[in-house]
């Protein structure tokens, strides 16, 4: 397939650093997915800080040395799933990694990027889900293959639901006892009516299996796939030690047959964010009893949007002053009365706390 009958427009390369070696191309093909394809003849470590999907395996043999990276990113997440099925971004972000249609055989991505010196992972956020692996670069091809076909047509069998489930379950049970998640969890209760900032989006068996039909729960997964996971809901990333047409051509192999999605994502944006909360969000004090050996004093307010703001960054700005901890600073007060050992101010980011309401 010829690139140029694919290829719609070609971006503005992206402003970089002086030391900035790397080639950059930013491209939309005709399908409406957008990509940044980033050539880099330095690549010579693991980019990406690995977690539980993903592992190492040095005997494969014919590695090259060189490693090679992709990631998608798809523009749904908790904020887009049906009340009745909270958790369920999530879930079917695991149901995709079970097989496709043209690699039916379950785990056969993740099995391959493992043989093939690599690891693979994704994450669900409220507005966004991402999609990623690393691999020797002599791979990619092979790689990009299997790992594109589960974005076209994710098989998501029946019979894999119980096992991802499960997987779902252990991902809650590992996480619900950090104070910060128990935080968040206290903050989305006091949601207003309406603001989908107030569901549980980690999912859990009470949400995805207890009173749940199989069947239609089934039905919804596909359901929530075909109407989200379209090419003009996407963005990729590609990085390799190859030329710039080199990796354009692998974007337009495997990625410019992606269906497009005619569903849009929820609109967050027209919510007003100072009724994102209940009226008890601004006044009670809650008194939390910690899992961790920490004394904190926490104060929440509500901001716009930050990414309205990304060019100034007055988050940041504002963060570094009450953060400060020089002479004359509000941390060197507290302290010098042992009231404080540190202060800390800013957005955090989680998709919790910074997002589009």
């Amino acid at each position: 397939m010829s690139t140029a009958s694919v290829v719609v427009e070609y971006h503005e390369e992206p402003d970089k650093s002086d030391g900035d070696s790397k080639l950059y191309r930013a491209l939309t093909l005709s399908n409406g997915l957008r990509a940044m394809l980033i050539s880099d003849s330095y690549i010579d470590e693991p980019s990406i800080h690995r977690t539980s999907r993903e592992s190492l395996n040095s005997s494969t043999e014919n590695f090259n040395g060189k490693l090679a990276a992709c990631a998608v990113l798809v523009g749904v997440g908790s904020f887009s799933e049906p009340q009745q099925y909270q958790g369920l971004a999530h879930f079917v972000e695991h149901m995709i990694f079970m097989g496709s249609e043209k690699f039916p055989v379950e785990n056969e991505f993740d099995s391959f990027v493992t043989k093939s010196g690599g690891f693979s992972n994704a994450h669900t956020e409220n507005e966004e889900t991402c999609f990623y692996f690393e691999l020797d670069q002599s791979h990619l091809d092979r790689g990009m293959d299997l790992f594109m076909n589960l974005m076209k047509a994710p098989l998501m069998l029946p019979d894999a639901m119980s096992r991802e489930r499960s997987a779902v379950q252990s991902e809650f049970e590992q996480t619900h006892m950090r104070d910060e998640v128990r935080r968040d969890q206290i903050l989305a209760s006091l949601a207003s009516e309406g603001y989908p900032h107030g569901t549980f989006s980690w999912g859990n068996y009470k949400t995805l299996k207890e009173g749940v039909d199989d069947n239609s729960l089934h039905k919804e997964i596909h359901k929530f796939w075909r109407d989200h996971y379209g090419s003009n809901r996407m963005v990729v990333a590609l990085q390799a030690q190859l030329s710039l047409d080199e990796l354009e051509e692998l974007l337009v192999r495997h990625c410019a047959d992606i269906p497009t999605s005619q569903q849009n994502s929820i609109d967050v944006s027209q919510l007003n964010y100072q009724k994102a909360f209940r009226e008890q969000f601004y006044r009670d004090v809650f008194l939390v009893q910690p899992v961790e050996d920490v004394c904190k004093l926490e104060m929440t307010w509500v901001l716009p949007p930050m990414k309205d703001f990304y060019r100034s960054k007055p988050d940041m700005f504002i963060s570094q002053l009450i953060g400060y901890e020089g002479d004359g600073s509000l941390c060197a007060y507290l302290r010098h009365r042992l009231w404080c050992i540190s202060v800390v101010a800013g957005v955090a980011g989680s998709s919790f706390d910074s997002n589009s309401i």
